[in-house]
């Protein structure tokens, strides 16, 4: 028999991880001196400029996947009983886990891609801006929640 509390808490890490997927039309890396950030927002960061002449980061698009494939597990695992929501729970865990995880290093994945466009002469500092901020908040909060979800039906 499926538990409401389970079908709840899917609803709950799915919202999370797309809501990590909607912030990522916000800036993606922080200010650089004292300027705003012009490379953009984490989704042009991501899939690259040809306008710009950004290459699309590899690292960032498998983030992105995972988050997606992490919000349908969420909703499927809502649905399973006992054993199997625990696994489908804790595949979800991983997905959004691992995902939110690689755009922490998207700093050092943008410079180790675009290094071509780099000054030499000039250092830049590039910071993590509040999209790629929050991608990883709102999907560990999915994590979390899935977490939560695999718990709930171990004890079923």
């Amino acid at each position: 028999m499926i538990k409401k509390s389970n079908v709840i808490i899917a609803i709950g890490a799915a919202i999370m991880a797309i809501v990590a997927i909607f912030v990522m039309f916000s800036t993606g890396f922080g200010p650089d001196k004292e300027l705003e950030s012009v490379r953009g927002s984490v989704f042009t960061i991501m899939f690259g400029s040809s306008t710009m002449g950004y290459r699309p980061i590899p690292g960032l698009i498998v983030g992105f996947v995972l988050l997606i494939v992490g919000a349908v597990t969420a909703l499927i695992s809502g649905f399973l009983p006992g054993k199997a929501g625990m696994i489908g729970f804790g595949l979800t865990l991983v997905l959004l886990a691992a995902g939110a995880t690689l755009f922490a290093f998207a700093p050092s994945m943008y410079v180790a891609t675009n290094k071509d466009l780099m000054s030499v002469s000039i250092p830049e500092d590039i910071t993590l801006g509040i999209g790629l901020i929050l991608t990883m908040v709102f999907g560990y909060l999915g994590a979390v929640l899935a977490l939560f979800g695999a718990y709930s039906n171990l004890k079923a």
